[in-house]
């Protein structure tokens, strides 16, 4: 990785466009959705995995080896879908709660 980044960008036919998106980027005003991200997709994912590891050491291990991992599996889905659900609530009733922001106006409104 011995190029820099401007000699890897003046060889590229758009590299006026994909500056010109990343300052429009730059001046947005949408909210984040780094947490939004995290809580649908990163958190249930994760919590999948912990239960996943919980079970299969805490489930005896005189069931049969299918039976086991069959369980294993369930517990931990519904588990899981269980939290998501909840969360999904509680996200609702907090929305309720809540005022919303309005979003910023460019000007008089007719």
């Amino acid at each position: 990785m011995g190029t820099k980044s401007n000699d890897y960008c003046s060889q590229c036919p758009q590299k006026d466009g994909c500056k010109d998106v990343y300052r429009r980027l730059g001046q947005s005003d949408a909210p984040p959705v780094t947490g939004k991200v995290f809580w649908a997709f990163v958190a249930p994912i994760g919590l999948f995995t912990g239960l996943l590891i919980g079970f299969d050491r805490h489930l005896p291990q005189a069931w049969a080896e299918q039976l086991r991992v069959l369980a294993v599996f369930g517990f931990s889905a519904v588990l899981t879908v269980a939290a998501v659900w909840l969360g999904k609530v509680l996200h609702n009733r907090r929305a309720k709660t809540t005022p919303r922001r309005q979003p910023p106006s460019d000007g008089p409104s007719h």
